[in-house]
């Protein structure tokens, strides 16, 4: 199961659904660096640049799981800079259900159906998202087709 929990976190990784998370205030002054954050700012930050940092990541628009796998891929590490549900005192409440959530869903996907490109289309390119307050994928048409048992 860790190949299947490091393909969710690479799915949160590529596809956040919030590109600028609410914005917070400080509520003292805060050192950062070489500079202090005064009491009282507000402080945002980019989703995008956190999850698309090429320094960090090496190639963050490939699709590769196999970031978030131990060298001999027995466990997931990492994991630190995907913070899809938040991070610190306000980490979103419903993030283990979420997790939970996602991972049956996506275990239950793989097992019983097969996701297919429909005939004379291009698959769709994950980077291609359309923005406003939340991402989402720009449409396409896909055909899922079950999975007879025994036949995988």
């Amino acid at each position: 199961m860790p190949y299947t929990k490091a393909t969710l976190y690479e799915v949160f990784r590529m596809s956040y659904m919030v590109p600028i998370p609410l914005a917070h205030r400080t509520t003292a002054d805060v050192p950062y660096r070489d500079m202090v954050i005064p009491k009282d700012t507000c402080i945002m930050y980019n989703n995008f640049s956190t999850f698309h940092d090429p320094e960090y990541w090496g190639d963050p628009n490939v699709f590769r799981p196999e970031r978030f796998l131990s060298p001999d891929g027995s466990e997931v590490v990492g994991t630190e800079r995907v913070v899809a549900f938040g991070l610190g005192k306000r980490v979103c409440p419903g993030e283990t259900l979420s997790w939970n959530s996602f991972f049956l869903y996506f275990v239950t996907m793989i097992q019983n159906w097969k996701m297919e490109v429909v005939d004379g289309q291009a698959p769709p390119d994950i980077n291609d998202v359309f923005v406003s307050f939340s991402l989402s994928p720009n449409p396409f048409q896909m055909k899922m087709v079950p999975i007879v048992s025994g036949s995988h």
